[in-house]
């Protein structure tokens, strides 16, 4: 309203205050507009506490509700010097003896002595030294391999280096080497002979078949410092101080050989890393379960249970004493949240699906005034009892009754049950097979040309040139050359090749269905194939129901047709007939559901957003009917004011009329009586 500062004209009527008041009543409407958009506004902010509070929680959730994270495995070894390993998804617990007999080296060459590490050698004139990796098979006398000893190419390509009068010294040619990022790494040394300078040439990578063949085309004396053909001993001008060796290993009695003392693939999901030799001993590898990391997830999920539901019963209190609710009391939308939490928190899994069906299994209960507590001792029993059993209460699962048929993952509209699996056709890989052994063992410059088709992605490689002891060993390095292709490895397509019983060479993709394919061209093709075009065959895509619906299929992977309860469930078929697969058995733990219920709660359409829009959106109406008001009572006060102002002029004039009057009539009076007395 505006102020009224009029106090009257002159007949003492207090119209300001008349005005005031009356405005003062006409205002109580617009007052309790106000109010009221405090009131939704104190609602708004303590559904932002609401959506902080659940957010909080789903943080415990979250840590809870993946099975591939709940199924960790930690690694403990016995002896670390000896041998220390970590774990990843796909490990498995248990316990290992293992012995390591020999760690894998690296090959070390080390050249004849030069009398100075900065002298030319040679004229100059440009040479190229090609570094090659294979394996050596022989003997060695002096640090020389002897008459008879080979090598075998491993098949990746070969590197070189140019040598010209710009680096035609001992320190030039180390420079030169260490720049080409060969996987080479040189040096020069003193060693306080008469001719002290010698190149000491280390392989970055361990392993048997890392072994190095050196060759040189140009100046003589540059071929007589780097020549190394250790199937040669008049062409051997280094000695190997250390020889490359693979890692050998027992691993429960098992003998294992790799090329690397980092060893990713021996044990499933486990990375182990060797340090020395225990020749005569064994080293315990345990795996075990992530027992402690579970139950304190557990804990956090209990305690933020906890927080979160004093937050909402807080909010929504009603003091009987001051008789006041708080600021979300009769919310239906807090009471809806609070409801639909408890009832997963108490949900029971399907009958059967589980060792453990429900929260109280594991020793999680409610209390009377609706808190949750932890049992403990019951919980770490059951955790030590059945580890798997406890992650499947609180995460999404599925479990298949054959082995060979795994759980990839779900979606929100996965629902639980047991489907069954039927395969129609099983999925196959593409293949390419040769019509006869290859033509020739030996692959030069008329023969080293390989455009490759795989997958639907071609690239061209050129082939070592080198002389195969078998079909096996061409196999090996063409496969090495092929997966080292980054056009293919940088899709995550690869190939395996290998040689039958007759010597003929088989070239098989190692993706499933119709995109799998593998085609050869080049003039290595005709070679490879046996003289022939090869037999090629495209992948298979597999055909197969799921609970009696039509899966939808990729490679190895079926996934739940939509708008079925099987929606969004991926599966993996890792091997086996057609025909009947038994069935999977798919659950929605505790945690899980309570992930995507919060979801619910705080996504765009979800009961918290929902609830304050419409919040918003009143405290707009209101403003708007405020606006409207406040006008109104404007106009209205304008009117008091001329009201009263009139009234209190009138008056002013009747006080002034009767004043007159008064006056006169006392004069006529006056006069009156001043005649009947005689005066």
């Amino acid at each position: 309203m505006a102020t009224i500062s009029s106090p009257g004209i002159g007949s003492g009527l207090d119209t300001a205050g008349i005005v005031t008041k009356l405005m003062t009543i006409e205002a109580t409407p617009l007052n309790q507009l106000t109010k009221n958009q405090d009131s939704f506004q104190t609602k708004i902010t303590a559904y932002g506490q609401v959506q902080s509070n659940l957010s909080q929680f789903q943080s415990s959730v979250l840590s809870l509700s993946n099975i591939n994270t709940l199924k960790t495995v930690s690694a403990t070894s016995s002896d670390t010097s000896v041998l220390s390993a970590t774990t990843s998804v796909g490990a498995v617990a248990g316990n290992y003896a293992i012995t390591v007999n020999q760690l894998a080296q690296a090959q070390q060459l080390v050249s004849n002595g030069q009398s100075s590490s900065t002298a030319t050698i040679g004229s100059g004139s440009t040479s190229t030294v090609t570094f090659e990796f294979g394996t050596i098979t022989g003997t060695k006398t002096n640090q020389i391999y002897d008459a008879g000893a080979t090598f075998t190419s491993n098949g990746i390509a070969s590197k070189s280096i140019t040598i010209d009068s710009s680096n035609n010294t001992l320190t030039g040619i180390r420079d030169a080497i260490n720049a080409a990022g060969m996987g080479v790494t040189a040096s020069v040394i003193n060693d306080g002979s008469s001719s002290p300078y010698r190149l000491i040439l280390s392989n970055n990578q361990t392993g048997a078949a890392n072994s190095m063949r050196i060759s040189v085309s140009g100046d003589a004396s540059v071929s007589s410092l780097m020549t190394e053909d250790p199937s040669s001993p008049s062409n051997q001008n280094f000695q190997e101080t250390v020889a490359a060796l693979n890692a050998n290993l027992t691993i429960a009695g098992v003998p294992v050989t790799k090329a690397s003392n980092v060893i990713s693939d021996a044990i499933s999901g486990v990375t182990m890393t060797l340090n020395k030799t225990n020749v005569g001993s064994t080293v315990n590898l345990g795996l075990t379960n992530n027992s402690s990391g579970l139950n304190t997830s557990i804990s956090n999920l209990v305690s933020s249970y906890n927080t979160l539901n004093a937050s909402l019963k807080s909010l929504t209190n009603y003091d009987l004493a001051t008789r006041k609710g708080a600021d979300l009391y009769g919310e239906s939308t807090v009471t809806a949240i609070q409801r639909q939490i408890k009832n997963i928190v108490l949900s029971t899994l399907p009958a059967g699906s589980n060792s453990y069906t429900v929260l109280n299994n594991i020793g999680i209960t409610f209390q009377k005034d609706g808190s949750l507590a932890v049992d403990n001792t019951k919980l770490n029993t059951a955790i030590s009892n059945n580890y798997n059993a406890v992650a499947n209460l609180f995460a999404a699962n599925a479990s298949a009754t054959d082995a060979l048929v795994q759980f990839t993952s779900s979606t929100s509209d996965t629902q639980p049950g047991t489907f069954a699996i039927n395969v129609g056709t099983m999925p196959t890989q593409g293949k390419l097979i040769a019509s006869a052994a290859p033509s020739t063992l030996t692959i030069g410059p008329s023969n080293n040309t390989l455009a490759v088709t795989l997958n639907g992605t071609a690239a061209t490689i050129q082939l070592t040139n080198a002389t195969y002891t078998s079909a096996s060993n061409l196999a090996a390095a063409i496969q090495a050359q092929i997966n080292g292709t980054t056009a293919f490895s940088n899709l995550g397509a690869s190939i395996s090749v290998s040689a039958n019983g007759s010597g003929n060479l088989n070239f098989t993709s190692n993706r499933y269905g119709g995109a799998s394919s593998v085609t050869l061209s080049g003039n290595a093709s005709s070679n490879l194939l046996g003289g022939a075009a090869g037999t090629s065959t495209t992948g298979v895509d597999m055909v197969a129901t799921l609970n009696g619906a039509n899966a939808l299929t990729s490679g190895q992977f079926l996934l739940g047709p939509i708008n079925t309860p099987q929606s969004g469930l991926k599966l993996q078929i890792i091997g086996g007939t057609t025909g009947s697969r038994g069935t999977v058995s798919y659950t929605k733990g505790v945690a899980y559901q309570l992930n995507q219920l919060i979801n619910s709660f705080t996504g765009a359409n979800g009961l918290i957003t929902t609830r304050t829009n419409g919040l918003n959106t009143s405290i707009k109406q209101l403003e708007s009917q405020k606006t409207q008001m406040q006008a109104h009572l404007n106009i209205l006060q304008k009117q008091y004011q001329s009201t009263y102002s009139a009234l209190d002029s009138t008056m002013a004039t009747l006080n002034s009329t009767s004043t007159y009057l008064t006056g006169q009539l006392s004069s006529i009076a006056a006069t009156s009586n001043s005649i009947a007395s005689g005066k």
